[in-house]
């Protein structure tokens, strides 16, 4: 289920050749649930966005996401290492140009549990604030969060590169 579904997102990236093909990578500190039992999330993406002749784009992304368990120490009982814990969102995405400089937009969709094995998945947001560092590179603020029984969740920064 998984493949067909990575398939599906791949063929509709490849469906407008004047869309906007960019791959991106971040770094986030873990809010929340994820808080307790992470220190750090990792991601990658890449984003197809559609042509529009408007300060208006829509698009679809792909992304690994994951929380690197850490150790925890239990009092008396010794250390316990948490296994990270790894989704693959699935989102609509929505940006609004606000200057040439900045824009503003969100990834909505449903994340794929992927590790530990038998991991719910859930409801995925991505609101952004990005700033364009020149033609092709831009910087962006955001804050991810995934909801199944608890929000795994966190404040990243990332980096993307148009292709």
């Amino acid at each position: 289920m998984k493949k067909i579904i990575l398939i599906i997102a791949l063929a509709l990236f490849s469906y407008n050749a004047n869309a906007q093909f960019s791959l991106g990578a971040g770094l986030g500190l873990p809010t929340g649930d994820a808080e307790s039992i992470s220190s750090l999330s990792i991601s990658v993406n890449a984003n197809y966005m559609f042509e529009s002749e408007s300060d208006f784009k829509i698009g679809v992304s792909v992304a690994y996401l994951s929380y690197l368990g850490k150790t925890i120490d239990l009092a008396g009982l010794g250390e316990v290492k948490i296994d990270n814990v790894s989704w693959l969102p699935l989102a609509a995405v929505l940006s609004y140009n606000l200057s040439d400089k900045f824009s503003i937009g969100s990834d909505i969709g449903y994340g794929v549990g992927l590790s530990p094995d038998g991991i719910a998945g859930g409801f995925y947001l991505k609101p952004t604030l990005g700033y364009s560092l020149g033609e092709k590179t831009s910087l962006n603020l955001n804050y991810t969060t995934l909801s199944n029984d608890g929000s795994f969740s966190n404040i990243g920064l990332g980096i993307a590169l148009q292709l």
